[in-house]
């Protein structure tokens, strides 16, 4: 008997193979056919009907029977998903992974245009990528930005978000003297000045250790 084999539902993915007819005999015969890659993040089915003998629609149609194709989800990752970055003009890293083929783009979806990722996209190989993420000096408040990845045509989706610790020379420290002094003096008054936390340990003058540099009390 005569068969066709037609794709009846996934025409935008599945395709088949020569032979796509043939006559049935005594040995068995092989339907071959070939996929896309998957761009999404889910399972797909595609449907192969084959027709034997006469064709649907004729008064006395022969049977037909489908073979359902499922294509596994494409898989994408990045890692980390967060980055901490120093106030100090500086750099950090995002490796990006998943099915080898998935073309990918990077793009600020918000925050501060003073960090800057680098290349804008790619293709995925074998091989782990990686996105950079430039940050200038920071003399403000802590800053971030977040970025989106995503996967050209599919449904993958990922966020960045990149933080940027504030500049520490907004802090101004001032150090009232005159309440600095009375401490010296009730200190004096009971201990001396090599046996008294926080400033030594065990008899040694640890001041230093303190950050504590060129005090004169008088």
């Amino acid at each position: 008997l005569p068969w066709v084999a037609t794709v009846t539902n996934g025409t935008d993915w599945l395709s088949l193979l020569n032979p796509q007819n043939g006559t049935t005999g005594t040995s068995s015969q092989t339907i071959n056919y070939k996929t896309t890659l998957n761009l999404k993040a889910t399972d797909r089915k595609g449907i192969i009907t084959i027709h034997v003998g006469n064709e649907a629609g004729n008064t006395h149609p022969g049977p037909s029977a489908n073979i359902t194709v499922t294509q596994k989800a494409s898989v994408f990752e990045v890692s980390p998903a967060t980055l901490d970055l120093e106030n100090t003009a500086t750099s950090g890293t995002v490796t990006l992974s998943g099915t080898n083929g998935l073309p990918w783009t990077v793009s600020r979806t918000s925050g501060s245009e003073e960090i800057t990722v680098s290349p804008s996209g790619g293709t995925l190989t074998n091989v782990t990528q990686t996105l950079t993420f430039n940050a200038t000096e920071n003399t403000g408040d802590a800053r971030s930005a977040t970025f989106t990845v995503g996967v050209n045509g599919g449904n993958h989706s990922k966020t960045i978000t990149v933080n940027q610790a504030m500049s520490i020379t907004n802090f101004d420290i001032e150090i009232n003297q005159d309440v600095l002094q009375v401490y010296y003096s009730k200190l004096n008054s009971r201990f001396t000045w090599n046996n008294t936390p926080p400033f030594n340990d065990e008899n040694v003058d640890m001041a230093a250790s303190h950050g504590i540099k060129n005090v004169v009390l008088s």
